[in-house]
């Protein structure tokens, strides 16, 4: 590939990965506001159904992209992917969540922070009102939600702005899409005011921290998957009374998983090398 080539095959996969990115937060935000607005948003029975189809155009759309390296890669590493996914996950949605607290009490001062906290919020916008809808929420996380936004968030958008980059300056890209993974989000805004910005703020950790696991194996989204999946089943199972602790439960063996992987990648300084495929440099060789 000459060097003219080259260049206007990085501007090309640059454009799209942005193109995608204005696209997905566009249209999850017109969905998630027009349900909201219509007063559908708390239907389990329209979620279930809505959800996949809006991912399936999402992915869709992003395959004519990137969909055959995700397919090739997604598994690259798959058995380091797990704990560096909860490891990072852990580091970066602690840390998000901490600055974004901070950030807010410096505009809304302590006392204002106090009476946010003790606000009673309207429910979110998916509350089960039996046990059979939690399970079914609980397996839309599992088995659609985790491999639909992590494919979508970290192997399309994070995987193409990489590709442009040739996996280089892939802090600074990191950020970008965690930022659009957030913004994907802002219905929380509306729903929690001044707090939702916190909650902007742990998403945009949570995406850091299941990017900089994709980075780090090369491309893989088992980690990802499984941890992405699992945080948001627990999630739907402290909502419900009956499942209540048995979504307690997860969270404390979730915290344990983070603790644990954090020390395995304290002890364990592992190298992992990308394929020498087009957008993997065979040298770049970076450190977990």
């Amino acid at each position: 590939m000459n060097l003219k080539h080259a260049s206007s095959y990085t501007l090309g996969v640059l454009q799209a990965g942005y193109s995608l990115i204005i696209f997905i937060d566009v249209l999850v935000n017109a969905v998630n506001f027009s349900l909201i607005k219509l007063g559908l948003a708390g239907s389990v029975g329209i979620t279930l159904v809505l959800a996949p189809l809006l991912y399936a155009v999402l992915l869709g759309v992003g395959y004519t992209l990137r969909g055959k390296r995700i397919l090739e890669d997604y598994k690259r590493n798959a058995r380091d992917s797990l704990y560096l996914a909860w490891g990072y996950f852990g580091i970066a949605l602690f840390t998000s969540i901490v600055i974004g607290v901070i950030i807010l009490g410096f505009i809304v001062g302590a006392e204002g922070l106090n009476s946010l906290l003790r606000y009673e919020y309207p429910s979110t916008p998916i509350q089960a009102q039996t046990l059979t809808q939690t399970l079914a929420l609980v397996a839309l996380s599992l088995l659609v939600v985790g491999p639909a936004e992590e494919t979508i968030f970290r192997g399309m958008v994070y995987g193409s702005l990489l590709d442009s980059f040739e996996w280089r300056n892939w802090r600074r890209l990191n950020i970008i899409q965690a930022t659009a993974f957030g913004l994907a989000h802002l219905y929380y805004f509306y729903l929690l005011g001044p707090l939702g910005f916190v909650a902007l703020a742990e998403i945009i950790g949570m995406g850091y921290g299941l990017g900089w696991a994709y980075y780090k194996c090369g491309g893989s989204l088992v980690g990802p998957i499984v941890v992405h999946g699992f945080w948001d089943a627990s999630s739907f199972l402290l909502l419900y009374p009956t499942t209540l602790p048995l979504g307690g439960l997860l969270k404390l063996v979730f915290f344990l998983l983070i603790v644990s992987s954090l020390i395995k990648i304290v002890l364990r300084n592992r190298h992992y090398r990308f394929s020498a495929q087009l957008g993997f440099p065979p040298s770049n060789a970076p450190q977990a």
